[in-house]
């Protein structure tokens, strides 16, 4: 029970935090429905909306002697997210308040993982620039 719990925590505080961030960046933001494939709706100063899928963790893991946040970017059980589905995904490492933006297009397997030392607020700001251009355009 503790667990299920924990993660309905770290799911919504991924998506406070994710639009708290945003807001600064898009003219507005809302929260999506329970059943859409998105978390996000990011509407720009141009009046063009876009889907930002919220993921996020907790805490970073070790794999082969390195430590990696690490993200399931799969809906449910492994069924990967569509480009439709999401114009971006906020990738949250919830205790560092730190977020990563990743395009869809860069999303190649289910788990998506960032080395704890490559994210910092220069990464995330450079991730969020990369996303704004692609979808500003």
């Amino acid at each position: 029970m503790q667990s299920i719990i924990d993660n309905a925590w770290v799911g919504s505080s991924g998506e406070f935090f994710a639009a708290a961030v945003l807001q600064r960046h898009f003219k507005t933001i809302a929260f999506a429905t329970s059943t859409s494939p998105f978390d996000l709706i990011c509407e720009s100063y141009a009046g063009r909306f876009y889907k930002c899928q919220v993921k996020a963790t907790k805490s970073p893991c070790n794999i082969n002697g390195s430590t990696y946040f690490q993200w399931s970017t799969a809906r449910g059980r492994r069924v990967m997210y569509r480009e439709r589905d999401v114009d971006f995904f906020a990738l949250v490492a919830i205790n560092e308040r730190l977020i990563y933006f990743v395009l869809p297009e860069k999303i190649t397997s289910s788990m998506f993982r960032v080395r704890v030392d490559k994210l910092n607020d220069i990464a995330e700001a450079e991730s969020l620039s990369r996303v704004m251009e692609t979808v500003s355009e």
